[in-house]
């Protein structure tokens, strides 16, 4: 009798150890597929809100710097009033991109811990959390968007902030030549979420100098 009845615990232990196994592999199995399915799409989404969150950073730290068009380039016609020469101040061109590039770095790092901006003064993610969404968004059903886990995004800016200053002339009217000089910004960025981590390239062209002067700029002097 004390056999059968520890044959039978013993049947009986092994019948809940194998459901156990059981259930914990279809658990890990739905996990996976879950993760399959809901990777592309948190992929794309952190990618594309810390993208935008960086250029706006970017931006807004841009913006702080005092930039004088007329200390940038000097315009020399000839006796018709046609545009002959551009000249361009290196070195204050090259001094507004260092700072211009400093404010971009310095800006992006406080965002990526959600501390104060030391340029524009203010916080723009509380705790450096970029975008947030329950883990229903994606099933695209309105009533489960806000059920689930949430997803937090949070950016890490890997490398320093490079930058190149392009100039370009477009037509303007009559007779007139709209010039830019752009700042072209780019960084590399580590998208984290708590399904991913991975990297992207972040490029932001910020207009430095705007001006519309009157006459054509032949384009062997742009170029």
């Amino acid at each position: 009798d004390n056999m059968r009845v520890f044959t039978k615990r013993n049947a009986i232990r092994i019948l809940m150890t194998s459901a156990l196994i059981y259930f914990i592999v279809q658990g890990c199995v739905l996990v996976l597929k879950v993760n399959e399915k809901l990777y592309p799409q948190v992929k794309q989404m952190a990618v594309i809100e810390a993208s935008n969150a960086a250029s706006m950073v970017i931006r807004k730290a841009v913006s702080t710097i005092d930039i004088q068009p007329s200390e940038c380039m000097e315009l020399t016609r000839d006796e018709t009033g046609e545009i002959i020469e551009i000249n361009y101040n290196t070195t204050c061109m090259n001094q507004i991109m260092s700072e211009c590039l400093e404010a971009a770095q310095s800006s992006l790092d406080a965002a990526s811990l959600g501390k104060m901006d030391p340029n524009t003064h203010m916080i723009y993610y509380g705790g450096g959390i970029i975008y947030s969404v329950h883990a229903g968004y994606f099933t695209g059903i309105a009533l489960l968007s806000q059920v689930g886990p949430q997803i937090d995004v949070h950016m890490k800016i890997v490398s320093a902030c490079s930058g190149e200053l392009q100039v370009k002339s477009t037509p303007y009217g009559i007779n007139c030549t709209l010039l830019e000089i752009d700042l072209v910004i780019t960084t590399q960025l580590l998208v984290l979420t708590p399904f991913l981590m991975t990297q992207t390239p972040v490029e932001c062209r910020i207009p430095l100098v705007i001006q519309i002067v009157q006459g054509k700029i032949p384009d062997y002097i742009i170029n």
